[in-house]
């Protein structure tokens, strides 16, 4: 939920679960803590806040957080006033987007993030920059339009991307295929590792949507490197390869010289609090 920033090293405080009961609830779960890390006699210098919605451009509202009881809340700058620190929130998978950014062998000019869990989200790094979009929605990827009067999804279109190529679209399809309607995306990842044929074909599909969407943002962002996170990644053994083949086919021949540098991430669940403390390091005063 937050990475407190003390000496410009991050401190993860453990896990513990975000509440979903009000705001201030939420407020007063980052107030504890920072208290935590100043009784183990840390020194935090700024916070970073890392929240799965919509996050407007002056890094501290939360316009939409469709899981968490946020709307147009400016959580920011409540903490700023509570805390007395510097406050920076960001879009989780931007912060992730980020964070990988920084754990590249090397930088790039042109550098996206696609990360594939429950749903499917963006982020794009050009010159050292995240690019957020006038209103701070750019890369809202799993809401292109994949599919023309496709399947149907929570924002409301029809078709989105997500719908799939996510590990709620796998999980569903095998599911529905399988007549298995208690399975997880952990049942479907066990059976896949035994040779099931209807998991395996679930993840071949997934690689295919994949690849297919890939291509469109190749196109669009002509990127150095693509980097794949997210929980579905872990599997990426049965799907990576044919999101790579659709890829290349997708861009095809006389485009040969645009397929991308493909890679997982290598931050793991870790990525978003990396990539928040680094930009929480900005809110910090000079000199």
């Amino acid at each position: 939920m937050a990475a407190v920033v003390a000496a410009g090293t991050t401190h993860p405080l453990g896990e513990r679960p975000t509440p979903t009961d009000g705001a201030a609830a939420i407020e007063d779960a980052v107030v504890d803590a920072l208290d935590a890390a100043r009784a183990a006699g840390r020194r935090p210098a700024s916070i970073g806040l890392s929240v799965a919605g919509l996050v407007e451009t002056d890094r501290s509202t939360v316009a939409l957080a469709p899981n968490l009881p946020l709307r147009e809340h400016d959580l920011g700058g409540r903490l700023r006033a509570r805390t007395g620190l510097p406050v920076v929130v960001e879009n989780d998978v931007n912060a992730a987007g980020w964070g990988e950014y920084l754990a590249l062998p090397a930088p790039v000019s042109s550098y996206l993030v696609v990360m594939v869990g429950t749903g499917l989200g963006g982020a794009f790094v050009a010159d050292g920059h995240l690019v957020r979009g006038v209103a701070g929605l750019a890369m809202e990827v799993g809401h292109l339009v994949h599919e023309v009067d496709g399947a149907g999804c929570g924002c409301g279109g029809r078709g989105c991307w997500e719908q799939y190529a996510s590990g709620t679209a796998l999980v569903q399809g095998v599911r529905r295929t399988a007549g298995a309607a208690g399975w997880t995306g952990r049942d479907v990842q066990a059976a896949a590792d035994r040779g099931d044929p209807v998991a395996l074909a679930g993840f071949a599909g997934l690689g295919e949507a994949l690849g297919e969407g890939l291509a469109d943002l190749v196109l669009l962002t002509n990127p150095e490197v693509v980097t794949l996170g997210g929980g579905v990644a872990r599997s990426a053994g049965h799907f990576l390869g044919r999101a790579r083949q659709v890829l290349a086919a997708r861009l095809g021949p006389n485009r040969a010289f645009l397929v991308p540098e493909l890679r997982l991430s290598v931050l793991g669940p870790v990525a978003a609090l990396t990539g928040v403390a680094d930009l929480a390091l900005d809110r910090l005063p000079v000199g």
